[in-house]
């Protein structure tokens, strides 16, 4: 992807920047960050991830958003908050707010989570997301492919977590059945690199569309894992039942 997209969708997975970029990521001197800032710089000074501020406004508690791009379609292109039902738009309404003429804000006639989740994602309109980088694909190309991913990856999500499941279901049976404390100890080793192998991707919010190779990596070896990690028990059930 290229580096202007990089810097202005870290966006999406910390606002620690947030007084330190101009609306919509314009160059300005009074700030640090911009559009078009490296971005591994600007990862490296990011230290939580998204936090209650994103959605809730921690002057008024109001419902809000962040994010410059679904401010810019919702109110600057005046798309509203659901583009394809314009009678839910304007049940569900965005006020812009401006400050020290640098930021914006987004605040909501209500809490709407559809809108206010979406600032985190990429599927707001696919012909402003996607379809920039991948010209070849026309809208209804764009949803047919993430769909594809997404549905797959989904898969690969519920296998991984089925065999974390097995896997401490297996602990549990091992150490009521007395298991040497070693053989308990590698397998809370496995189910903590297994359970980090799978949970990334269960709070990623493209659901592997982004990297669709790393997410399969991952899950799998999530998967292998947790099912070394049984094999490890039963043999150590094994061993404590004979004796």
């Amino acid at each position: 992807m290229h580096e202007l997209s990089q810097a202005r969708d870290a966006s999406c997975k910390s606002q620690d920047h947030i007084l330190k970029w101009k609306y919509l990521g314009d160059p300005d001197p009074r700030a640090t960050w911009a559009r078009t800032s490296k971005v591994v710089e600007l990862v490296r000074t990011l230290q939580h991830p998204i936090n209650c501020f994103a959605c809730h406004d921690p002057h008024s508690a109001e419902p809000r958003v962040v994010r410059d791009a679904l401010i810019q379609a919702v109110v600057d292109r005046g798309e509203g908050t659901y583009p394809y039902d314009k009678a839910k738009s304007q049940q569900v309404t965005m006020r812009k707010v401006t400050f020290r003429d640098f930021r914006a804000i987004g605040i909501l006639n209500k809490p709407d989570s559809n809108v206010m989740c979406a600032q985190h994602s990429a599927r707001y309109k696919k012909r402003d997301t996607c379809v920039q980088c991948h010209a070849d694909w026309n809208e209804q190309q764009a949803d047919y492919q993430i769909d594809a991913v997404q549905n797959y990856i989904r898969g690969k999500i519920t296998k991984a977590e089925f065999w974390l499941g097995q896997l401490i279901d297996k602990y549990s049976e091992a150490k009521t059945a007395g298991a040497a404390d070693d053989a308990l100890r590698r397998a809370r080793e496995a189910h903590d690199q297994a359970h980090i192998y799978w949970e990334w991707w269960t709070a990623e919010n493209s659901d592997g569309f982004h990297n669709p190779a790393m997410a399969r990596e991952s899950l799998a070896r999530s998967i292998t894992v947790s099912q070394d990690g049984i094999k490890a028990l039963d043999e150590a059930l094994a061993k404590t039942r004979a004796k």
